[in-house]
């Protein structure tokens, strides 16, 4: 503590004799010194800066917290919609391609297997290539390479969504307005398969199964047709979606 510009000594106790605690000497008040300075209020002066600093600096975040969130969430609703349009083009030009081979199948091959056969094959094979390869241009051109299994199957879903959509409708105008005998001829053949099957039916199962094909109209044909594509659609998206489960494949 200072007084009048000077500071004040105190001395500590001032014994007659030598002592024998600390070397003091044999003179009185050996060791005097000044009282130690607050040398601590830097510290404080320093971390209360540092406090105020940091306060400010959280109220800033804290203001722009929802504009940055909003900005996050706009990105990723981009992201998603892109995604969805780039499945829908993908889609249409494998839809457009399975409907060119069904409609051939339907118009020329109804009694003849072995096309029905080749041309099946046909489309199940152009079926795999597609989703692997708009998958592959998806990563590349919409993500950069940074795909995870994830995104690679949701990818493949909404791709065989909209592929089973336009088949559905095209199945139903076939079916409905183009050729309507067609439908017959397939009910036919499936409930001949169904007589002479090998399989471990009841005689009821038969029947049921008879009884279902004999209603079938081509709206039911349509749907069933829809959601069988889907789930095979799915089932295929699982096993292709593996080749993407590397964040890191980035595809030249």
């Amino acid at each position: 503590k200072e007084a009048s510009g000077q500071a004040i000594y105190i001395a500590p106790l001032q014994p007659n004799y030598p002592c024998c605690d600390q070397a003091l000497g044999d003179s009185k008040g050996a060791g005097r010194i000044g009282l130690t300075r607050c040398k601590s209020r830097y510290f404080f002066l320093i971390t209360n800066i540092f406090r105020k600093k940091i306060f400010y600096h959280s109220k800033k975040i804290a203001k722009f917290a929802p504009f940055l969130r909003k900005i996050m969430m706009e990105k990723e609703n981009k992201n998603r919609e892109n995604a969805t349009t780039y499945a829908m083009s993908a889609g249409l030009v494998l839809g457009e391609a399975l409907i060119f081979i069904y409609f051939i199948q339907l118009q020329f091959c109804a009694k003849l297997p072995l096309c029905s056969l080749i041309l099946s094959s046909l489309g199940f094979a152009i079926t795999i290539f597609c989703v692997y390869h708009y998958t592959m241009v998806y990563n590349r051109d919409l993500l950069n390479g940074d795909i995870t299994y994830f995104k690679a199957l949701n990818f493949g879903m909404n791709l065989f969504f909209f592929v089973s959509m336009l088949l559905a409708t095209f199945f139903y105008f076939y079916f409905q307005f183009i050729n309507p005998k067609v439908l017959q001829q397939t009910i036919e053949t499936s409930i001949s398969l169904i007589n002479h099957s090998n399989f471990n039916l009841t005689e009821n199962d038969k029947i049921l199964m008879v009884n279902n094909l004999k209603s079938m109209t081509a709206a039911n044909f349509a749907l069933s047709s829809m959601w069988s594509f889907f789930l095979m659609g799915f089932i295929l998206s699982i096993f292709t979606s593996f080749s993407f489960r590397n964040k890191n494949n980035i595809v030249n």
